[in-house]
């Protein structure tokens, strides 16, 4: 119960904090399998500035994150990025995802990344890492659909990976 209160506060901070820098860092990610295509669809959404930030940080002090005015490279960026900080393993296997393309939406970019030919899971080890290393407080939130069923969890820098077992 506590965890959907947490989950529904989290959406609604996401959709709501517009005029204002934002006192919470969180992202979330949502991962399904699709039976009838043998594939993983990930699906990241983390606050515009966060993620600006961060690849200022790391990368480039010049990159703008911005519909049509994106530096040349951003993605190329991005994708990087994600590759080492979000990993997925299936059936004890590390996968490789392809980035499908990212989106604005208000405050937030969204990340579409698909994995295909993936057998059916029978264990899912997910690992989130994406911007602990720019915000202490960062928690991530991990959406898992599976068979139509959906498991949700917080990670948090002391505790970066979560564990499934169909």
């Amino acid at each position: 119960m506590v965890l959907r209160v947490v989950l529904l506060i989290t959406f609604l901070l996401f959709t709501k904090i517009n005029e204002f820098k934002h006192e919470f860092y969180f992202s979330l990610t949502e991962i399904e399998y699709v039976k009838e295509k043998k594939a993983i669809q990930i699906i990241s959404k983390v606050f515009t500035d966060d993620l600006e930030t961060m690849l200022r940080k790391r990368l480039n002090e010049n990159i703008v994150l911005d519909f049509g005015k994106d530096e040349k490279g951003v993605n190329q960026y991005i994708v990087n990025y994600y590759r080492d900080k979000l990993v997925i393993a299936i059936n004890d296997e590390k996968m490789e995802y392809s980035f499908i393309g990212k989106e604005y939406e208000e405050d937030s970019v969204l990340i579409y990344f698909e994995i295909n030919d993936v057998p059916e899971p029978t264990t899912m080890e997910i690992t989130n890492q994406i911007l602990f290393d720019t915000f202490d407080a960062q928690q991530n939130i991990i959406k898992i659909k599976h068979n139509k069923e959906i498991k949700n969890y917080i990670l948090v820098p002391e505790r970066t990976s979560q564990f499934l077992d169909f």
